[in-house]
Order: structure tokens, then C-alpha cells, then sequence
């Protein structure tokens, strides 16, 4: 891996760190959240400090490049968040269908009980 590279990957892991910890601060991302970049950031960091881990890990793996290794490994890390949020947002679409749907029976309730309690004033 290049030293261009490597420089690159590791200020990328820095930049995604400062980036999460300014958006914890803003109160745009829930602290529970941020923990999974945290650690994004820290394996870019090591990828770029540390480049010989990937170099033997390529090697005993039989993968061409450490540099394929990385960005296999990323993606890797990537596609496992992208499925849990997809599974946060299933979560979240089955409790406001629900939410939906108790509030549209409580307000039929309520406007029956108007109803009887109007006719019965009249």
C-alpha cells in the first residue's frame, strides 16, 4: 500500500471521527449510534497506520493485494451496517403502523362517545 494511501485512509479515519463527534455535539446522532463509526474510524485509522496487519492477514488469505483486503474489509463493514439499519427502519415502520392505526381506533372511539354524549344533550 502506497504511503499516498495510507495517508489518505488514516486522515479518512480521522475526518469520520471528528465528523461523529460534531454530530453527537449538534445533537443530530444518538451516542448508541455513533459507536459503530467510532470504530469505522478506528479500523481506517489502523489500516493506514498499521498496514502490515492487512499485509499478512492478504497473505495468509491468498487475496492479491493488502489494498483489496482493505477496501473488501470496508465494504464488508459497511454492508453489515447498512443491513441493521434496514432492520432499525423495519422495527420503526411496524411501531408507527401500529401507532397509526391505535390512534385511529381511539379517535373512532372518542368521536361515537362525542356523538352520544351531543345527542344526548340536545
Amino acid at each position: 500500500m502506497s504511503y499516498r494511501i495510507r495517508i489518505l485512509v488514516a486522515i479518512g479515519g480521522i475526518l469520520v471521527f471528528a465528523f461523529i463527534i460534531s454530530s453527537i455535539r449538534r445533537s443530530k446522532m444518538m451516542i448508541g449510534d455513533s459507536v459503530f463509526w467510532f470504530l469505522f474510524s478506528l479500523a481506517l485509522l489502523i489500516i493506514g497506520i498499521f498496514p502490515e496487519i492487512f499485509f499478512a492477514i492478504a497473505r495468509t488469505l491468498h487475496v492479491a493485494s493488502a489494498s483489496n483486503l482493505a477496501y473488501l474489509f470496508l465494504i464488508g463493514l459497511l454492508l453489515i451496517r447498512i443491513f441493521q439499519q434496514d432492520l432499525k427502519i423495519s422495527q420503526l415502520t411496524t411501531k408507527l403502523q401500529r401507532l397509526v392505526q391505535n390512534m385511529a381506533i381511539y379517535q373512532a372511539d372518542h368521536s361515537e362517545d362525542r356523538k352520544e354524549t351531543d345527542s344526548e344533550h340536545k
